[in-house]
């Protein structure tokens, strides 16, 4: 009986052991949960040596901790990266001397730089939120302009170029060439459009301007004849085609020797280019030969033509 009640009494003993180590090992990773929960500290580990069920619990909960404090980081490191890329972004928008804006979906002013503000004399606050057609677009064009937007935003597609108009406060109408980009997210869903703009309303002035003197002198009754600084032709309209009898293709290149008729001196000719050479115009009467060998007087001004 002494020997039954023995072993009893170790093995009551043995199983108080065994139960305590077992709970003090469950409490402690009891308490490794409790402290990530309340501290977010992702590099704690509980440390549980030994090859039994527990332990093993211990060694998967930190092995869970080493991946998932891995992806954190990785993903801070990625949204530090996309922070920085887009610090840099604005700052070049906002720092070119282009025109720079960016749009959402609706057609509404995500972003826009200080060139802008400068062109349309208004201020960030009437302009963030806004709809860019509705704001800046004239009316006669803004609709078209508009539904070209709208097929770009739900086609993926959006011209790189484009010209139009934009009106400023005061009413001006400034023309812009634009050069623009669809905004995608990572799953290539389109989310905006960046367009970066240049004031072109003084060139297309000029080019109008241009075109309007070249029709006036193309359609001229007199003859007019272009020269380089060395007196090659480089130009002639079609009265100088017609007074002469010289296409324009057998006149380009020469000079106005091939129209010399021997009738003026040399020092009259002289007088020409010394005139020409000092900026100043000269003004005289020629006899020209013409290419049909008739002889043609001819009242004559030449006027020298300066760059910038």
């Amino acid at each position: 009986l002494s020997l039954v009640l023995t072993g009893i009494i170790i093995g009551l003993i043995v199983f108080i052991l065994i139960n305590r180590l077992m709970l003090s090992r469950l409490s402690r990773l009891h308490a490794f949960v409790q402290e990530v929960d309340k501290s977010e500290n992702l590099s704690a580990r509980v440390e549980l040596p030994g090859t039994d069920e527990i332990s093993g619990l211990g060694r998967a909960l930190n092995k869970m901790m080493d991946t998932l404090e891995r992806d954190i980081t990785e993903r801070v490191w990625a949204e530090d990266a996309l922070r920085e890329s887009e610090h840099r972004f604005r700052a070049v928008l906002e720092n070119v001397s282009l025109i720079a804006v960016i749009l959402d979906p609706k057609g509404n002013v995500f972003f826009c730089n200080e060139a802008l503000l400068q062109l349309t004399s208004c201020d960030l606050a009437e302009i963030n939120g806004k709809n860019w057609f509705e704001m800046f677009l004239p009316s006669d064009n803004r609709k078209r302009i508009h539904e070209v937007f709208e097929s770009a935003i739900s086609s993926g597609f959006l011209p790189v170029r484009a010209e139009y108009e934009i009106v400023t406060r005061a009413g001006l109408r400034r023309t812009v060439s634009w050069s623009n980009t669809l905004l995608r997210d990572n799953e290539g869903k389109v989310f905006g459009a960046t367009s970066i703009g240049e004031d072109i309303t003084e060139r297309r002035r000029m080019e109008a301007d241009r075109n309007r003197l070249a029709a006036a002198i193309e359609q001229a009754a007199e003859a007019v004849m272009i020269t380089d600084r060395n007196g090659i032709i480089e130009y002639a309209n079609p009265a100088f085609e017609k007074i002469t009898g010289y296409s324009r293709l057998e006149v380009i290149g020469q000079t106005p020797r091939m129209l010399k008729s021997g009738k003026q001196p040399d020092s009259v000719y002289q007088q020409l280019w010394q005139a020409l050479l000092s900026g100043s115009n000269w003004s005289g009467h020629f006899i020209n030969k013409c290419k049909d060998h008739r002889l043609v007087e001819v009242d004559i001004t030449i006027s020298p033509v300066f760059d910038d």
